[in-house]
């Protein structure tokens, strides 16, 4: 086995393992070799299941991250894009007649509350929206 500028114990482990793998003609020399170094088959099997199990984590919680820094790109450059509303009361009118036959929860409880809301409070309502529909649009895989 190589030694290493910096030990890496389960890379290490790893290897020992996969030698002795080669070595034994079969599982049962290997699980003997492994007992008889003092080695529990059965917590090595769960600290495995439990390392890959970690491992799957972290590289789904990478690829979450890329994609939702991809979808906060998309919105800033949407949003950026995105004219002035004139006369938000009014567009934001016309999407929840529109939503009205689609999802009536949704266009209802908004109807109500478009006269008690500042127009900034409505303008920043129409982005959210913008952003929304342009998230129902992302795939579900990273790119």
């Amino acid at each position: 086995m190589k030694s290493n500028a910096h030990p890496q114990p389960g890379t290490d482990a790893l290897r020992a393992i996969s030698q002795l793998m080669e070595d034994a003609s079969d599982q049962q020399t290997i699980q003997k070799e492994l007992v008889k170094t003092g080695f529990n088959l059965e917590q090595l099997k769960k600290n495995v299941a439990s390392a890959i199990s970690e491992a799957k984590g972290r590289i789904e919680l990478a690829a979450a991250k890329s994609k939702r820094a991809s979808v906060l790109g998309r919105a800033r450059e949407l949003l950026a894009k995105l004219p002035k509303a004139s006369d938000p009361r009014r567009m934001i009118g016309e999407y929840l007649d529109e939503a009205l036959a689609t999802r009536p929860q949704f266009a209802v409880q908004f109807r109500g509350k478009l006269e008690s809301t500042s127009d900034a409070e409505l303008e920043s309502l129409l982005e959210d929206m913008a952003v929304a529909e342009m998230m129902e649009d992302e795939p579900d895989t990273p790119q």
